[in-house]
């Protein structure tokens, strides 16, 4: 069929809309799945460092619980 207006093709119109609308689609799933890959690299970077330092330096790292154990206290004794 053809446009009444314009004379082009509906077919060819309708096919280029689907063939954008598959593309965005697909680089969608693409960059989500870049995304989630880099957020899930950077959260296994912060546990393997964290790891690590527990291991090589177990004092520094009880001294770090403590703190952060003496300033939740601290934190929960401020609330209303």
């Amino acid at each position: 069929m053809t446009c009444s207006e314009c004379g082009r093709s509906t077919a060819s119109t309708s096919a280029y809309r689907r063939f954008v609308s598959d593309l965005l689609f697909t680089f969608g799933w693409i960059a989500a799945t870049v995304l989630f890959g880099v957020m899930a690299a950077s959260v296994h970077d912060d546990f393997v460092e964290d790891f690590e330092n527990r291991m090589k330096h177990p004092d520094e790292y009880r001294n770090q619980l403590e703190r952060d154990r003496e300033w939740m206290e601290m934190y929960e004794a401020a609330q209303p």
